[in-house]
């Protein structure tokens, strides 16, 4: 949900940049490029605290 709403005003600006007018493509691919990054960000982020919780230094 996170990475929707951080694609959404990305992928508008810049179609704005790119294009000089709003594209609905140019901000569906950022909003799924940014979705799919902070979902991995936030696996790894999990997977990391659940491996410290199991070895403590």
């Amino acid at each position: 949900m996170l990475g929707a709403l951080v694609g959404v005003p990305i992928g508008m600006v810049w179609s704005w940049v790119d294009y000089g007018s709003f594209q609905l493509g140019y901000m569906s691919n950022h909003v799924l490029g940014s979705a799919l990054l902070v979902g991995l960000l936030a696996l790894g982020i999990t997977l990391l605290r659940r491996w410290l919780h199991r070895n403590p230094m």
